[in-house]
């Protein structure tokens, strides 16, 4: 115990003879002015709380002496009150909900669990300390479904699809298709887009003005459309991506699907958690970090370009997760492409990692 703490309940139980003494003179002292007090208090019909009354918090405004409505030359005065924080409350999203705008229109530290099924053409920019959940089979979607495909003479044709996407980086030789950041899907297998209709074939796909050309039978196969860029794309903090399958986004190369920044090399967010997530299907990367991001038990595979992408930022932590099958979009890897690429960071970590089957380098740092 420090020297300068007294202890409560020492041995010495009885006060010192000092102590009493003291004590008469000020019990002398309060009942020479017990009296005039008495009379003070009822003449002033003043109450006193004891210990137990609970005051008002300052500042405390009080009412005009004068109403505005008795002197119009008085200022009006207005009461102070006190916003209490609401709770952080929890959103439920069901596949048929409008996702998007739900999360846009929540305050800052909303969660949002999403229930099992694809919530289609999903794609935000989380505001500061939001949680994102699913429930198991729970899929956030950038595609959307093609349906009555005209038969024609050297395949199939869907009709009414302008391309919004970018083209971006630098691809093996002999092909230019690789930046084309849309991709189309039969039963979640990425084609191979081609730029020529001669090259047309089993297993891709061509787009010429608003018309999609495909040589394999459409007919009771699933086909998709990648057309939203991200699924979360912003320079917020502390926001938490947990439980989620992450598929078939048109993200430009180097970009991410799931990014901790803003476009390019924008401000960077800081505290993101991705964690237990899938990601495929990506045209870009799956992820891309910002500051202090932690990127835990992800599995990101079969993306364009790479299963991950960490351009600047700090203390970085990337564990336990594992890239795999990711460059199936025909981008030449020395430019970038394959498993990983990290970049100009300070505080990296990366550790128990996975990197397999790539085309391209498992891991790679750089710059």
């Amino acid at each position: 115990m420090p020297s300068h703490v007294v202890a409560m309940g020492t041995t010495d139980d009885h006060p010192s003879r000092e102590g009493t003494m003291e004590t008469n003179r000020i019990g002398s002292f309060l009942r020479a002015f017990a009296a005039p007090l008495a009379i003070l208090l009822v003449a002033s019909s003043c109450t006193f709380g004891n210990d137990s009354t609970e005051y008002p918090a300052f500042p405390v405004t009080l009412p005009p002496t004068t109403s505005p409505s008795q002197n119009p030359d008085s200022p009006s005065i207005e009461s102070t009150t006190t916003t209490v924080p609401a709770e952080p409350q929890v959103i439920v999203i069901s596949p048929d909900d409008d996702a998007s705008s739900i999360v846009d229109d929540a305050p800052e530290g909303t969660t949002f669990e999403f229930l099992p099924g694809i919530h289609r053409r999903f794609s935000v920019g989380p505001r500061n300390g939001t949680t994102f959940i699913g429930q198991e089979g729970a899929v956030l979607s950038g595609a959307t479904l093609l349906t009555d495909a005209v038969e024609t003479e050297g395949g199939w044709r869907f009709d009414g699809f302008e391309f919004t996407g970018v083209d971006h980086g630098t691809c093996i030789d002999e092909y230019e298709g690789c930046g084309l950041s849309q991709d189309l899907f039969f039963d979640d297998v990425m084609m191979w887009q081609v730029t020529d209709a001669a090259d047309l074939a089993e297993g891709t796909w061509y787009w010429e003005g608003s018309s999609i050309y495909v040589f394999d039978d459409p007919t009771n196969r699933r086909v998709e459309l990648s057309i939203d860029e991200y699924a979360f794309r912003r320079d917020s903090s502390d926001v938490t991506i947990r439980d989620l399958l992450i598929e078939k986004y048109a993200t430009p190369a180097q970009s991410g699907a799931v990014q901790a920044q803003e476009p390019g090399n924008g401000a960077r967010g800081v505290g993101w958690l991705v964690e237990d997530v899938e990601i495929r299907g990506a045209h870009g990367a799956g992820i891309r970090t910002g500051d202090e991001t932690i990127v835990r038990r992800v599995y990101s595979h079969h993306n364009g370009q790479m299963g991950i992408s960490v351009s600047g930022g700090t203390n970085v932590l990337v564990e336990d997760s594992e890239f795999a099958f990711n460059n199936i979009a025909g981008f030449r890897w020395a430019w970038e492409a394959g498993g990983s690429k990290f970049t100009r960071t300070d505080g990296l970590v990366i550790r128990g990692n996975y990197a397999h089957d790539n085309i391209g380098p498992g891991l790679w740092t750089d710059i």
